[in-house]
């Protein structure tokens, strides 16, 4: 609780841990609501265009009788973004001697400081995407 009190801003040390609590809650849901995409946002297609590979954007998927999602993500294309070596999947290329991910969409999973990219499942389907408000293309 702490370190996400300090990520946030708030100072911590003399607040009861009830109140930290529902301080770095009530900070962590105006973060969220800041985040959520405008209703004005360009949405596009993916079977009209993809996006660039290796950007981050947000991207919007579907499952059978669900509502639609927003995450964070991005699309790579073959051969274009190397793979760490810790995805059994990872595409190999004899030709420049390098692991890369697989094609696909991917979602961006944040923990703490660090954030790693998880292939999307096809069960849930990226249907459109666009770019971050405020973030340079």
């Amino acid at each position: 609780m702490a370190k996400l009190a300090e990520k946030l801003g708030i100072d911590h040390a003399k607040l009861p841990r009830e109140e930290l609590a529902e301080i770095v809650c009530e900070n962590a849901l105006k973060h969220i609501e800041c985040t959520r995409p405008h209703p004005n946002t360009p949405w596009t297609k993916v079977s009209d265009q993809l996006p660039p590979s290796g950007r981050t954007v947000l991207l919007k998927q579907q499952h059978d009788g669900c509502d639609p999602f927003v995450i964070v993500g991005q699309y790579a294309e073959k051969h274009t973004i190397e793979s760490h070596g810790d995805d059994d999947e990872a595409d190999y290329s004899e030709e420049a001697d390098t692991y890369y991910c697989p094609e696909g969409f991917y979602e961006r999973q944040m923990n703490w400081d660090e954030y790693r990219w998880i292939a999307i499942d096809s069960c849930m389907p990226v249907i459109e995407w666009a770019p971050i408000p405020g973030e340079q293309q």
